[in-house]
């Protein structure tokens, strides 16, 4: 993203003093992207060397990460949450008594938390979240009038009323 900046009308100071801030947010961003390069390069190894192989013939019951051979009452393995394959228990992250997640899905959720993904899949589904429900309302309002509905005369009415009754911020 290079952009063009006028600084002659700063003073010289104050001009290397901006172009040095600059240029030490390009070499914080180039190292970002880096170890966000590295992370995504390293879950896509750990995806490959659990991957099962169609060329390869593998036991009904293994692990699907490490290929291992699951037992019928010992080390039977469990089903990811998050990718619904059977692992073993070498094959797991426990982050809470009872709760885990495989080793691939628990890297894949390290990479989004490490990188920010995060914070814009939750925005975007807020957002969904938010649209679908006044979509919803709206259809409802209008499919089932009532007394105090008759005196909204306009689309802006029916918005108002929905943000008073859902307390749904302005920003819409």
């Amino acid at each position: 993203m290079a952009c063009e900046f006028n600084l002659n009308f700063l003073k010289e100071l104050e001009r290397e003093a901006v172009l040095e801030v600059l240029y030490r947010d390009q070499m914080v961003r180039k190292t970002e992207e880096e170890r966000i390069r590295k992370m995504k390069l390293q879950l896509q190894q750990l995806r490959w060397k659990g991957a099962k192989n169609v060329r390869h013939d593998y036991q009904e019951r293994c692990c699907a990460r490490c290929q291992k051979s699951l037992g019928l009452l010992m080390n039977r393995g469990a089903v990811c949450n998050g990718c619904s394959h059977r692992v073993c228990s070498e094959c797991r992250v426990c982050l809470n008594p009872g709760l885990w997640k495989c080793t691939i899905c628990f890297a894949h959720g390290d990479v989004k938390v490490k990188a920010g993904e995060w914070f814009f899949e939750e925005r975007k589904t807020s957002l969904k979240k938010t649209w679908d429900m006044l979509y919803r309302n709206l259809v409802f309002f209008s499919l089932f009038p009532s007394p105090i509905y008759r005196n909204l005369e306009s689309l802006e009415g029916l918005i108002s009323l929905w943000r008073t009754c859902f307390c749904v911020s302005q920003h819409i």
